[in-house]
């Protein structure tokens, strides 16, 4: 049973890390000063999904900050300090609690930009921030729903695995035949002593047409002969009688 729960569990873990998840979150506290004078946070949205992005950012001590949205020109031209653009809908000028959140699903690399407005050397700002991005809300109960059908799948193949090996087992140890048993017939016993087949019926006497059939029992009466039959010619003639001449 262990050699199929192991690759069972592989199937499961390897189906949960195939799915496509673009996910990440950084946090974390600095100071700004005219030297480092940024924090950036990379959000990969190469894939194209829609992204639920969000930040947080609190200055603790010093100046205000302003944090930008923008896309992989736009951080291109921040760091070569020449004008850039950026995304006004969730960005914040000029502020010491900023708290945005929203969904993205163009396709790209974008960057949260946390930007000291420091003008002096004297000047700082402590800043506590988090930025988190990941799978829209939508797409997470997608993704549940999906990864909850595979892992009934898994769990439906795996039971029918085992009742197989237990039908297997049974059979091997001649639990269960696959051919159905022959009907048992006890034997016939003898038959015992003075018994024999019933007498045969005597047949009743048929009488058949022009033939006389005498029952037992029953006798005949005698034959009577039949009287002589005379002839056109006259009685008979007696011996030594001459017949009679015409005239």
């Amino acid at each position: 049973m262990r050699r199929t729960l192991i690759p069972l569990a592989l199937c499961v873990a390897l189906l949960l890390v195939a799915v496509p998840v673009q996910a990440g979150e950084a946090s974390g506290e600095e100071t700004l000063d005219l030297i480092d004078y940024h924090i950036d946070i990379e959000i990969d949205n190469t894939d194209g999904d829609s992204l639920s992005s969000a930040y947080d950012v609190e200055v603790t001590e010093g100046v205000a900050v302003n944090v930008y949205f923008v896309d992989q020109q736009g951080y291109e031209d921040y760091i070569a300090l020449i004008n850039f653009s950026y995304f006004v809908s969730y960005s914040v000028l000029n502020t010491k609690d900023a708290d945005k959140e929203w969904t993205w699903n163009d396709e790209g690399i974008f960057y949260v930009i946390i930007d000291t407005t420091a003008l002096s050397s004297t000047d700082n700002s402590t800043v506590k921030y988090k930025v988190t991005w990941g799978p829209a809300a939508w797409w997470l109960l997608g993704l549940s729903f999906l990864t909850c059908m595979i892992i009934l799948l898994v769990a439906t193949v795996f039971v029918i695995v085992i009742l197989y090996m237990i039908v297997q087992s049974i059979k091997a140890k001649g639990g269960i035949s696959d051919e159905s048993p022959e009907p048992q017939t006890s034997p016939a016993s003898d038959p015992p002593p003075g018994y024999g087949p019933p007498p045969a019926k005597e047949e009743p006497p048929t009488e058949s047409r022009g033939e006389r059939v005498v029952s037992p029992g029953y006798t005949a009466p005698p034959e009577v002969p039949e009287p002589p039959k005379l002839s056109a010619e006259g009685p008979p003639k007696l011996s030594g009688e001459e017949p009679p001449k015409e005239p």
